[in-house]
């Protein structure tokens, strides 16, 4: 398959929406003019060099109670080139107008001679950007500075006040003092009442930080871009400093628990009559219906306005309505499966985060996304099943592939875990026919029979998809992958079966390429494997990256079809490395030549340091899967 499996999003989930405000709505400003200290830095920053863009000047000033949160934000960015204004003039501030306030206090730029330009009302525009997030009603300010200057400077400084009252969950802020975009200079001060005691969580190299028993103070200056790499979840890596209201996860996992559960129907209310299931029926079986029924039949539709950011709409009027987001269709999905015994819990999910940190806050705004889980009784030490009940392609039996191993807090516990992922994520077979012809042509039928999250895959790409796209992407992908000297006819099977795996067969006609008439020498390469093997290359230098681990199968027959008799044909192998193996069995019999080949790398975190490693084993396996096969001819 090609790099498209790892960019095109299974499932779209929990999409926000609120209707369009005023400005007055959402904040208010003054747009004041330059203080003392912003002009003294600028002035002093304007006598030195600068060859990039980079922030002059961060601070964040926080103060804090039992009601309200205030947070100040003051900064100074010093733009180099044309280059930087387009990509940095333009500044972006996210609110709750539902629970916060939002006040700007200044939004200016300053030119090279010192002449200021304020931003107005005009300048400011307000979207709804946030399509990700569910626990969120998010307002996006975007400020465009105007007049900004090669060499100038632009000036930004909000205060963002957090009414508590008005929250459904826990008051959580985060704040990273190394960013991708270098700071000379970055303070933040915190400090709250007497009577009030949040959590402080500090998890950053990049400041040093004083505190007392109401306050904290952070300073850092000099601090470098963060380092970029292709493949890594930033909220892995980058530090941060968090303050929040809770002090425990158990506290979240109550808090929750009581949100989630006002959603669920008395037990005197028959859910379960509109699936109509088959009371003679395993518990698989009715898990199977309850679960195509909550994934399929209930439309996904973001239903997180105000009210219901995190609290699940009713079950029954989920039911009735058919519709809802990802909270909405879990306890949906919870209530139904608890109503035949299963002991289904929900879990809630970051998508931002694939591995455990010491220092994170306990808070439900840690997550952005719920699933269910359960055990079945007659697999006691198995992983637990956890069904996206977003996704309507996944069988219940596999976890989805784009929450395997994600940071996540299931209310069955008291401390968060990672979603278990499976050892091989992509399993696929192949079967390969190839039978020679009189004239030197060749017949390739071939079936690719892919299994569990490819199989998910697959059946996502080819039923979202119209059709005509659907056959052109696999005749490319053929070509680009196998062959492009013909066109193969391709059709595929399983895709409208929830759990079945997925085969697409292609038959292909080469015209004459090889003379019949004398021996042979034919070169054959098992190209879905190299593909599969070329994709799996690691590209990460700076962090550890994760493989999600393969397992492949691919079987040639080769029909010498009476031209030739075979001389040599490829040779046993078994290679084994710590990383996995590929093994290849060849036999001969009745003119046809047949070759296995498996290759068995299982899914692990690969450190830096072993990287360039891993690669090069990745690269000796696809040297291995040349089949060569050489023939006298048969004389007639």
């Amino acid at each position: 398959m090609s790099d498209l499996k790892k960019y095109i999003p299974i499932i779209l989930v929990c999409s926000l929406g609120l209707p369009a405000l005023s400005y007055a709505e959402v904040y208010t400003a003054n747009f004041s003019k330059l203080s003392a200290a912003q002009e003294q830095r600028i002035n002093t920053d304007a006598t030195e060099t600068a060859d990039t863009f980079y922030r002059l000047y961060e601070q964040r000033d926080i103060h804090a109670n039992n009601t309200t949160a205030r947070v100040r934000t003051t900064l100074i960015e010093r733009f180099h080139n044309a280059s930087d204004i387009q990509e940095y003039g333009q500044y972006s501030i996210s609110v709750n107008p539902e629970t916060q306030t939002l006040h700007i206090l200044r939004a200016i730029s300053v030119a090279a001679n010192g002449s200021t330009t304020s931003a107005n009302h005009e300048d400011i525009k307000i979207i709804d950007s946030n399509s990700y997030d569910i626990f969120s009603s998010q307002k996006e300010i975007l400020i465009n500075i105007p007049a900004i200057e090669e060499g100038g400077y632009a000036v930004i400084e909000y205060d963002i006040t957090t009414h508590k009252a008005k929250l459904e969950a826990d008051w959580l802020e985060t704040f990273y003092p190394q960013v991708l975009t270098a700071k000379k200079e970055y303070v933040l001060t915190a400090s709250w009442d007497d009577d009030y005691s949040p959590s402080l969580f500090i998890e950053s190299d990049a400041v040093t930080c004083t505190n007392t028993t109401t306050s904290v103070e952070c300073k850092g200056s000099n601090i470098t871009a963060l380092a970029k790499d292709p493949q890594v979840r930033w909220r892995d890596e980058i530090g941060y400093i968090h303050i929040s209201d809770k002090s425990s996860w158990q506290q979240v996992v109550e808090s929750y628990s009581t949100i989630f559960n006002t959603a669920l129907a008395s037990s005197d209310t028959d859910l379960l009559k509109e699936i109509e299931l088959d009371k003679q029926a395993s518990t698989e079986e009715k898990i199977n219906q309850i679960h195509q029924f909550v994934a399929q039949k209930i439309r996904y539709l973001s239903r997180s306005e105000y009210g219901n950011a995190y609290t699940p709409h009713k079950t029954t009027e989920t039911l009735v309505k058919r519709q809802g987001d990802c909270k909405d269709k879990s306890a949906l999905l919870v209530d139904l499966l608890q109503r035949i015994g299963v002991k289904a819990y929900p879990v809630l999910v970051s998508t931002h985060r694939k591995k455990l940190r010491d220092k994170i806050a306990p808070s439900l705004a840690q997550f952005n996304h719920v699933v269910v889980c359960f055990d079945l009784p007659a697999s006691p030490g198995d992983q637990p099943h956890c069904i996206d009940a977003t996704d309507i392609d996944s069988p219940w039996q596999h976890t989805p592939s784009w929450i395997q191993g994600n940071f996540s807090l299931p209310l069955n516990a008291t401390t968060p875990s990672l979603i278990h992922a499976p050892v091989y994520r992509w399993e696929f077979a192949v079967d390969t026919q190839l039978k020679f012809h009189k004239d030197g042509g060749q017949t390739e039928t071939q079936s690719r029979t892919y299994h569990s999250h490819y199989a998910t895959w697959y059946k996502s790409y080819i039923n979202s998809t119209e059709t005509a796209e659907v056959a052109r992407w696999f005749i490319e992908d053929y070509q680009q992958k196998v062959s492009n000297q013909s066109t193969p006819s391709i059709s595929f099977s399983g895709q409208d079966t929830m759990g079945a795996p997925i085969t697409i067969k292609s038959i292909t006609q080469f015209d004459p390429f090889i003379n019949a008439d004398e021996d042979l020498d034919y070169s054959e390469n098992d190209n879905w494997l190299a593909a599969e093997l070329e994709e799996g290359l690691l590209s990460n230098k700076i962090y550890d990256e994760y493989f999600p681990g393969l397992k492949l199968t691919s079987t040639f027959h080769i029909d010498l079809n009476a031209i030739w008799q075979a001389t040599l044909t490829p040779a046993n192998l078994q290679l084994d490395y710590k990383y996995g193996s590929v093994v290849r069995k060849a036999t001969m019999a009745h003119d046809i030549v047949k070759t296995t080949t498996t290759v068995d790398i299982p899914g692990r975190w690969v450190k830096t340091d072993e990287i360039e490693t891993f690669n090069k084993f990745i690269k000796a396996l696809r040297k291995e899967l040349k089949l060569q096969v050489y023939g006298k001819v048969i004389q007639p």
